[in-house]
């Protein structure tokens, strides 16, 4: 099993053929046993969904672990938000990760 990465070039009954670096690869079809491309069509939407729920998240525990001493003038909101916001990011950046879709399963 040999993995190949690189830009798609052509397909035929006989051979897939890809531009690897600056070399261009032909696998016959027989050789081939799965076909993935890189899917970033929903990235933004998924960026969005990971910042809301990690943001959500972050702020409803900041303000649960905050609660206690915020009445007594010992809270920190400023805390809680920057915790929102730093969670908010992360799940963003997770949301970016790109998956691949495979788009031809050889037959077993």
């Amino acid at each position: 099993m040999k993995t190949l990465e690189g830009t798609f070039v052509c397909v035929s009954d006989q051979a897939i053929s890809l531009q690897v670096d600056k070399n261009a690869e032909s696998v016959e079809r027989a050789n081939v046993v799965r076909v993935s491309v890189r899917d970033t069509s929903h990235r933004t939407g998924n960026m969005l969904i990971g910042a809301a729920i990690a943001g959500g998240a972050a702020l409803a525990l900041g303000l649960l672990a905050n609660a206690p001493g915020s009445n007594e003038g010992n809270g920190c909101a400023g805390c809680v938000a920057g915790f929102a916001a730093a969670a908010a990011g992360g799940g963003a950046g997770l949301g970016a990760i790109p998956g691949n879709r495979t788009v031809y399963r050889a037959k077993k």
